[in-house]
């Protein structure tokens, strides 16, 4: 139905914008919660967003690591060599007799000369040392004099350590190697080998340098103390990694305190090359297609580390599981080597995901009206930009924000949707209340999903208006009683009305025994003339079927015998209407005005004269045919050419039949010869007029007064008493 300016204006003047206004408050609430959450809200993020990373990497899998990291390491088989090797075997010998089954007291450390001297004499970049070297142990001597040949090619690890004192608090310390290692010159570098896990015990970022004195500060709550931007103090202690890179390409930047980098890992355990200490000396593998006498180690970072949980208890959780320090050392290396950790979008990055965000929940919320479908280009929404992060994550090493912009994506829907859904039932209560009594279940519930109503006052549009009234009520009247005639009324406009409403036709009101419908509003129908003309012949084919019901309850009900013989009236016109709630202020009714309106009621008296119980326009049946193109194709009888009381337009009047496909050949004999005596009788020639109207009435249904008899009648005056050359064949009716 069309909506005049001023309506739309006014309701987009109040019903959009306060919906925009909420929907707003809403999306913008739940973004600024998920773009900065509050203290109660940013651990559950944090956690959640733990675990998507998590997600991504088991999603993603492993990829190949660095080839210029190696790990030398002392797992299972290194403490079994005694078992299954023999003296002869290792080249030197003595080193057969260093890997005793256990670690505890310490390898001799001549062990760890002789390791050092084959991957630096092999050409090994750097050697890093996953181990703190505490106390004194035999072969130190040798082990440090091998170290002073290659000081800046070696670096041994040192631990911070937390202890709480007897006070309660804190203390910072670094526990070094042995002086023994230290005082030498040159030194070689230090790095500590230090993890440092999230709250779920999770590693996924470590700090590659720390300044003790902030340390320190921290432990004891009393950072501010340090004064300057943490970002920015240079760092005292650094990483064995980080000591590994400087140790093989000198020059790298010191990192900040605070800089603790999401670590890009590789894969599971296992996914660096691992050799065991012992194949270094064993000659067999020394010389074997792998280690091809330490060629394999030229120009690589190795790390010689424990792989041994039994002995070393040195596995710790990551996103891929299980992984040794060692890995997590050499996957720290690998980042570093390749500028590979994982990136954080910045804060303004993350604003506009969240305008982006905003732009796509918007456009979903006020271009899509069905509630299923908005939900589904949300949830597909949310599932794209779940991808679009996966694809930052595999393809650029970017890492997008997850649980703030689906809780805010994720809210801010619910919040429209049981906004939208509480406005949906509040319309659909309203709506139902001022049309439900006359509009039909299903275009109640199609104006509520399209947002259409009609404009107080009324607007002008097309419609069908449909008029009905039962033959000779005054005589039922008479002879009923006032509760008899009430139950028949009821069971009759109740049939009637159930039609109606089943063909999609608006219920204006009941004037006793007539009633009064519309097409097309206040819902617009494409096929209203069609409607109702399909509502006209249905209603009389269930009358058949009262009439003949109440005959046989006629006596058990104590009804008079004119009940079998009730037959109502219609009359149809399609044509602009003024349609909408007409009344008072107080007071009013969903209504329809104009010269349709009167036309149709017209038609709906006129039908007596003619000796028929349905009449229809012209217009009606030329929108009949032209809607009908799809649907059941409905045989019409022309019955004449009016003019009724008060107008001075002609109408063309026809008879719906029946369905065309259901029609009887008697029905379409009728047709035919009716239609053949009509047009003779509009050129003039009457006596071929009375000759097809004769072979009409044989056919006519209703015996008696029919509109063959009435062309036959008007013929006989037509041959008496014949008109004058500007006769056009118009009957004008003098009564209404």
């Amino acid at each position: 139905m069309p909506v005049s300016e001023e309506r739309k204006k006014t309701v987009f003047g109040h019903r959009t914008w306060r919906r925009i206004a909420v929907l707003l408050f809403g999306f913008f609430l739940f973004g600024w919660l998920g773009h900065q959450p509050p203290v109660y809200l940013k651990a559950l993020f944090l956690d959640v967003e733990r675990q998507f990373l998590d997600w991504r990497f088991l999603l993603r899998g492993m990829v190949p690591p660095p080839g210029n990291v190696v790990i030398v390491g002392l797992d299972d088989s290194s403490f079994r060599v005694q078992e299954d090797y023999r003296a002869e075997d290792f080249e030197p010998r003595e080193v057969f007799d260093w890997m005793r089954p256990s670690f505890s007291p310490p390898w001799d450390r001549r062990v760890f000369a002789k390791t050092l001297d084959k991957l630096l004499t092999a050409g090994a970049k750097a050697v890093a040392f996953d181990f703190v070297f505490l106390g004194e142990n035999p072969g130190d001597e040798v082990f440090v004099e091998k170290i002073s040949e290659a000081p800046d090619r070696v670096v041994l690890g040192n631990q911070i350590t937390y202890r709480e004192s007897e006070a309660g608090s804190v203390q910072v310390g670094i526990q070094d190697p042995h002086d023994t290692f230290l005082f030498t010159s040159p030194e070689p570098h230090l790095g500590f080998v230090n993890v440092y896990p999230d709250r779920d015990r999770i590693l996924r970022r470590t700090p590659l340098g720390i300044n003790l004195r902030w340390e320190r500060l921290l432990a004891d709550g009393q950072e501010d103390q340090f004064g300057g931007d943490p970002a920015e103090i240079s760092a005292t202690e650094m990483a064995l990694s980080w000591s590994l890179r400087e140790a093989g390409e000198p020059g790298a930047k010191n990192p900040g305190v605070v800089e603790r980098p999401l670590i890009h890992y590789y894969g599971p355990q296992g996914n660096f090359p691992a050799i065991p200490i012992e194949a270094l000396f064993i000659r067999e593998r020394w010389e074997g297609s792998r280690l091809q006498e330490g060629a394999f180690f030229k120009d690589k970072f190795v790390i010689v580390a424990p792989l041994s949980e039994l002995r070393f208890k040195d596995l710790h959780p990551t996103p891929f599981g299980m992984m040794y320090g060692a890995e997590i050392h050499a996957t720290l290396l690998g980042n570093l080597l390749e500028d590979e950790f994982l990136q954080e979008v910045s804060e303004g990055e993350r604003a506009l995901i969240f305008l982006l965000l905003a732009l796509v929940w918007l456009g979903a919320f006020f271009l899509l009206k069905s509630l299923l479908w908005r939900t589904v280009v949300l949830f597909f929404c949310l599932l794209g930009y779940l991808g679009l992060a996966y694809f930052a994550f595999t393809k650029g090493g970017v890492v997008w924000p997850v649980s703030g912009p689906v809780f805010a994506f994720g809210l801010a829907a619910l919040w429209g949707m049981t906004y939208d859904t509480g406005l949906l039932q509040y319309d659909r209560q309203r709506i139902k209340k001022m049309f439900g009594s006359y509009l039909a279940p299903e275009l109640v519930a199609e104006m509520v999903e399209s947002g259409t109503e009609p404009a107080l006052g009324g607007e002008e549009t097309e419609i069908t208006a449909f008029f009905s009234d039962i033959e000779s009520f005054s005589s039922f009247s008479e002879q009923m009683s006032a509760r008899e005639l009430v139950n028949l009324m009821n069971e009759y406009l109740s049939a009637a009305g159930e039609i109606l409403q089943q063909e999609k036709g608006t219920l204006d009101k009941f004037i006793g025994d007539a009633m009064v419908a519309m097409f097309g509003a206040p819902l617009p129908l494409p096929d209203h003339s069609y409607r109702a003309v399909v509502t006209a012949l249905r209603m009389l084919k269930n009358e058949k079927i009262l009439r003949e019901k109440w005959a046989a309850e006629r006596e058990s009900r104590g009804w008079p015998e004119m009940v079998s013989r009730l037959h109502t009236r219609i009359g149809i016109h399609t044509g602009p209407a003024v349609v909408g709630n007409m009344g008072s202020d107080q007071r009013f009714n969903y209504t329809m005005m104009g010269d349709t309106v009167n036309l149709a009621a017209r038609l709906e008296s006129g039908a007596k004269s003619f000796g028929v119980y349905l009449l229809v326009s012209g217009e009606v049946v030329e929108k009949c045919r032209e809607q009908a193109k799809e649907q059941k194709e409905i045989l019409f009888r022309p019955i004449d050419r009016i003019v009724v009381k008060g107008r001075e337009t002609p109408v063309e009047i026809y008879e719906p039949i029946d369905f065309l496909d259901k029609a009887s050949s008697r029905g379409k004999e009728l047709v035919d010869c009716f239609s053949e005596g009509l047009e003779a009788y509009r050129r003039g020639d009457f006596e071929q007029a009375r000759t097809a109207f004769l072979e009409s009435e044989k056919h006519e249904v209703r015996f008696g007064f029919n509109p063959s008899r009435l062309f036959l009648d008007r013929v006989e005056v037509m041959r008496r008493d014949p008109p004058g050359p500007d006769w056009d064949g118009v009957f004008r009716m003098t009564n209404k």
